[in-house]
């Protein structure tokens, strides 16, 4: 088990972990260091028995996986109040990561030597099976990327860089949790953000009505809200202040690019970073991506602009920019409940136990596990202790009786033994995010039977967010729920290509198709409830009413982010990479971007709606099979080699960009708060096919069949449980 497990389950305190950490680094490297150097110039070495090598190989890279996942989590979620801990955790990832680029990989050529040797042995290769085959190749893959690198010196270059920018990227995402939100609003600006406290804070500072003052928001949180101002100008201004804070952020996006360049054009010999990570990627696209996005776009913006324009016409805004979606996306759900008392079910039919018992009964019903353990743990960081108590019920009793040293959890243990950990409430000091991450990947099936992989799911829930959940709070926790199953079913041979370990464009796959049963009525109606009844299905396609009239605008905001990640990690050789290339880069994609960019001011609102009325709008905009063949279109724009340029539709021909939206992406800094870009690694493209794959999958596998139903499926159980086994085997049957 890794150290994180242990120290949650087994006694380990949080002010004591630090030198267990560097303890256990410590040994991992030298035993990882001696099996190496057994396999490459040892009494092993040119073993007679294949699998003997595969397995040392692989026996490396889980160990040495444990202590860096284990490192990250702790780092990320445990150590900003114990320096020696947050440390210790650095040193731990930074020691594992040169070893990986060192010895392990980039200086160990007759490591590669020795596996050619059986790739080209008839004799030995003929002992191995598929997965040993798979195990084979996807190693040799990664040497021989890494041993491209000949010289040296630049390979100490390579190390250095990638040193730099771990630092740099720690730093980016200090700088937006530190940074000081501000806006001069006037006191009925100030009143329109729904703030109350805020509000109460400075309201005795105005003088007149028209006076402008400084508002200082403490919490980044806190500023977001401005968006969902019923005023226009209060919604730009933060549009604007949200792109132009964390201006020190512009330095380090140029420094990251120079890096990045170097390493994917003087070190990898490639065109550019990006060039060089694609390659690396499992998926091969039809077309180069910028050209794939552009495609996209043209295919989405006729209906874009029909729903903008549904929009516009139920809201009665006049004018629609791209920073308005999020109001209007509240102001849409505020006009169905004025429409009817009882669409109150729309706000009210998820809290979080409710919503925990859809996560186990899509595991249950998808993956045929009918012995699932819920239980909760509370763990106290001072004592070490942990109490385990079953089921849910006993964890939201005690919830607000927790002491400020004690860390809730959950704990979903599967049939197999895999084991999913949920870290869902906000605690000071924790990563304000969403994420899964593997806390311990499955042992290989040779070497540990008893390491099943824990999967560790992180959210910043209040406690008051437990009564209701939003619609939006319920899909985060499914799609990083999407992830956890990725992990805690793992089932492949061997854990180097196991289901966290797939390349980049495959592993939102699984999170993103957990999202799209939210849509099944058959599905939500057995969790979802509204005074101890299921939510009605007039209910239930308003909500997701509210949800798909946004789909194609979100899919057009994936879009401008996949295309900002890969013009960053595209400069060239001798490109300029300086301020104003930023700046020029980020506004012509904002502008090209977004249909609201072409959409004329003043349609006209809808008369006093019926509810015949209503009705025939939220079916026109649930059309299944409209939308099956929008996305039908995007993936062969993505995947298929064979289908020619798409032509760019006749209404697309007339429109006309309104210049007066334009004057918003002037000048704008977006990618200052473009977190992403260190995360992804120049991939954030696979958000994008996880997007469109996803929603494929679903549409053509589960839209037309109930619930009972869903356990047929077992191709997309494999998908959640194969890994890049499956995914690279299997992808195009699916």
């Amino acid at each position: 088990m890794s150290f994180v497990s242990q120290y949650l389950l087994k006694g380990k305190t949080l002010k004591n972990l630090a030198p267990i950490i560097s303890h256990i680094t410590k040994q991992t490297l030298e035993k990882s260091e001696a099996k190496i150097n057994q396999l490459t110039s040892g009494l092993n070495w040119n073993h007679p028995d294949p699998l003997y090598s595969l397995q040392e190989i692989d026996s490396v890279s889980n160990e040495c996986c444990k202590v860096i996942d284990s490192s990250l989590i702790v780092f990320k979620n445990y150590s900003e109040q114990y320096p020696e801990l947050k440390n210790a955790c650095i040193d731990s990832m930074n020691n594992i990561n040169e070893f990986f680029g060192g010895d392990y990989l980039n200086n160990n050529r007759k490591l590669l030597n020795l596996l050619l040797m059986i790739q080209t042995n008839q004799t030995k290769f003929s002992l191995l099976d598929d997965p040993d085959k798979f195990l084979l190749k996807s190693v040799i893959k990664d040497l021989n990327n890494q041993q491209r690198i000949q010289n040296p010196s630049q390979i100490q270059q390579l190390q250095a860089n990638e040193m730099l920018i771990q630092n740099i990227s720690r730093e980016f995402n200090r700088n937006l949790s530190k940074e000081q939100y501000k806006l001069k609003l006037t006191q009925n600006e100030l009143k329109s953000i729904p703030n109350r406290q805020l509000f109460n804070k400075y309201k005795g500072q105005f003088k007149t009505e028209n006076d402008e003052i400084e508002i200082k928001f403490d919490q980044k949180y806190e500023f977001e809200i401005a968006k969902y101002s019923p005023i226009p100008e209060v919604r730009q201004k933060f549009f604007h202040a949200f792109s132009n804070t964390n201006s020190t952020n512009t330095k380090l996006i140029i420094k990251l690019a120079e890096l990045r360049r170097q390493i994917g054009v003087n070190i990898n010999k490639r065109q550019s970073y990006f060039d060089n990570q694609q390659r690396l990627q499992s998926i091969k696209l039809a077309r180069p991506l910028s050209q794939a996005i552009r495609q996209i776009q043209q295919i989405i913006r006729p209906q874009a602009l029909k729903d903008l324009e549904t929009i516009q016409r139920i809201t009665g805004e006049p004018d629609i920019r791209y920073f308005d979606i999020a109001f209007l996306k509240e102001k849409i759900k505020a006009f169905m409940l004025s429409k009817d008392p009882e669409n109150i079910q729309m706000l009210t039919c998820f809290n979080l136990q409710n919503t925990i018992k859809g996560l186990m009964l899509f595991t249950a019903q998808i993956f045929q596990q009918q012995n699932l353990q819920l239980n909760t743990l509370i763990y106290n960081a001072d004592s070490g202790k942990t109490e385990k108590l079953r089921g849910f019920q006993l964890f939201q009793k005690i919830l607000n009786e927790l002491k400020p040293n004690e860390i809730p959890l959950l704990e979903v243990i599967l049939e197999d033994g895999g084991t999913i950990l949920l870290d869902i409430f906000f605690r000071p000091h924790k990563l304000h995010k969403n994420q899964t991450q593997t806390l311990n990947e499955q042992g290989s099936t040779y070497l540990e039977q008893d390491q099943r992989p824990v999967a560790y799911l992180v959210d910043n829930l209040l406690p008051r967010d437990t009564t209701y959940l939003s619609f939006d709070q319920v899909k985060n926790l499914f799609h990083e729920y999407g992830h956890a199953l990725n992990i805690g079913l793992s089932k492949t041979k061997y854990q180097y290509y196991s289901c966290a370990r797939s390349t980049m464009d495959l592993v939102e796959i699984p999170s993103h198709l957990t999202e799209q049963f939210l849509e099944n009525y058959d599905f939500v109606k057995h969790f979802a409830q509204y005074n101890d009844k299921p939510i009605s299905k007039t209910m239930f396609d308003k909500l997701i009413f509210c949800e798909q009239i946004f789909r194609l605008l979100n899919l057009e905001e994936t879009l401008y982010f996949t295309a900002l990640d890969l013009e960053l990690n595209s400069f060239k050789e001798n490109d300029d990479i300086n301020e104003q290339a930023l700046l020029d880069i980020n506004s012509n994609l904002l502008k090209n971007s977004f249909s609201s960019n072409y959409l004329p001011k003043a349609q006209k609102p809808f008369p006093n709606l019926d509810q015949t009325q209503i009705n025939n709008i939220i079916g026109e905009t649930l059309q299944q099979d409209k939308i099956q063949q929008i996305y039908s279109r995007i993936s062969q724009v993505m995947f298929d080699q064979t289908k020619e340029e798409i032509e760019q539709e006749s209404s697309t021909q007339e429109l006309i960009i309104q210049e007066h939206k334009l004057k918003d992406f002037e000048n704008n800094y977006l990618f200052n708060q473009f977190h992403h870009i260190f995360e992804y690694n120049a991939t954030y493209y696979s958000y994008l096919i996880a997007k469109i794959s996803s929603q494929k999958l679903y549409l053509d596998n589960f839209k037309d069949i109930s619930s009972s139903d869903y356990m047929l499926k077992q191709e997309i159980r494999d998908l959640y449980s194969q890994g890049a086994y499956f995914d690279l085997k299997q992808y195009n049957k699916v």
